[in-house]
């Protein structure tokens, strides 16, 4: 079902527009897992892969980009939703109730290929999901997730994974890779329900393969996302054109 006048409403509510460091920073907690990340990554490389990281966010969530020259308002009914469908849902976050918890999903209404967006009590989720030759099917998340006390150090911080399916033959041709950035540990299984094996060796080899391929999902998501919600060309839009030019 196409954006209606009630979902743009909803867009308004959840005020999606606010930046992951913003929402991080009322949650000490989670923003220590995130300064730890990028601790991790002070070499040319690993900076490289958090902008990159930081452009995928933006590529899931597209109101991240708004650049605050309008209300939020007048920004969101200047935009055409109709090649896309948007579910848009808010929540209490029970930490700070001044923050807005939210879930975003953004699909393409041809390729039904979709991004999701969560907040949820000072953890976060980027997410793409889409289909390549009408056969593999691609997830990318990135999330932040808290620490509890039993987790183990590969299921707390922040974490970026990759999964490829083969609907065709599930044990062929898929693949797991995850690379927890907090705590700076691989992890790989091909199939992809085999076991998880922790990277000791050529760490950097399966960083830069997942550099790749992250590189792939921004672009898939902007498919979803900026390439299909874009400004109507109102009188006012034509004029603020003008003006830039």
């Amino acid at each position: 079902m196409n954006v209606i006048k009630s979902e743009k409403e909803n867009i308004k509510a959840i005020k999606p527009y606010k930046k992951t460091e913003y929402y991080l920073a009322h949650n000490k907690d989670s923003y220590a897992l995130h300064q730890q990340a990028i601790l991790n990554n002070p070499t040319y490389f690993g900076k490289s892969f958090l902008e990159a990281l930081n452009d995928f966010d933006n590529a899931v969530n597209p109101f991240m980009n708004y650049d605050g020259l309008e209300p939020f308002e007048e920004y969101v009914d200047s935009l055409d939703f109709s090649k896309v469908s948007i579910i848009a849902t808010s929540s209490v976050n029970e930490d700070n109730k001044s923050l807005n918890d939210f879930e975003l999903i953004i699909e393409d209404n041809l390729s039904r290929n979709k991004t999701r967006t969560l907040r949820n009590n000072g953890e976060f989720t980027y997410e793409v999901e889409f289909s390549s030759l009408d056969t593999y099917r691609t997830k990318m998340t990135h999330t932040l997730k808290r620490k509890t006390p039993n987790a183990k150090d590969t299921e707390y911080g922040e974490i970026i994974t990759i999964t490829i399916e083969d609907p065709r033959s599930y044990y062929q041709n898929t693949m797991y890779l995850s690379y927890n950035i907090t705590n700076n540990i691989i992890e790989v299984s091909k199939p992809a329900n085999a076991k998880r094996q922790r990277v000791t060796k050529k760490f950097l080899k399966y960083k830069s393969e997942l550099y790749t391929y992250l590189l792939s999902a921004i672009n898939m998501a902007k498919f979803v996302t900026t390439n299909n919600i874009r400004p109507r060309k109102t009188g006012k839009l034509k004029e603020r054109i003008n003006q830039d030019k």
